[in-house]
């Protein structure tokens, strides 16, 4: 984070989550974009809460996801894209749409606004 002629300037650090999945999917992993602006996460979010899924995932591939090692049945490499999301089964999207969302909002302490109005 820097500071430039008197303004705060927000990084932009390109970080991604490496996600790796155990179970059903052990050896399966997802990168996926770790930073995303507030108006990305909530139309997910709206996305989610809304009727029409099949955006959701469109909206996932094409926005968040970045790769992943994730093959067809018939060992075609699925693109890690919106429609790579779409030719998932819907148990193993929202798997990985969940552990998205378990990563980015876990929060290992409450945020507590600071204020400082500049006398002490």
């Amino acid at each position: 984070m820097s500071k430039a002629n008197g303004r705060f300037r927000l990084p932009d650090t390109g970080d991604t989550i490496l996600m790796e999945f155990d179970g059903d999917m052990t050896g399966a992993w997802a990168r996926v974009k770790k930073d995303v602006s507030v108006g990305t996460f909530v139309e997910l979010a709206e996305l989610v809460e809304g009727d029409q899924k099949l955006h959701v995932f469109k909206y996932f591939g094409d926005k968040i996801l970045q790769e992943w090692n994730l093959d067809t049945a018939d060992g075609v490499e699925l693109p890690a894209t919106g429609d790579g999301m779409q030719r998932l089964t819907p148990s193993i999207a929202l798997i990985i749409i969940n552990a998205y969302v378990g990563t980015v909002t876990n929060i290992d302490s409450p945020l507590e606004p600071v204020l400082n109005a500049g006398s002490t």
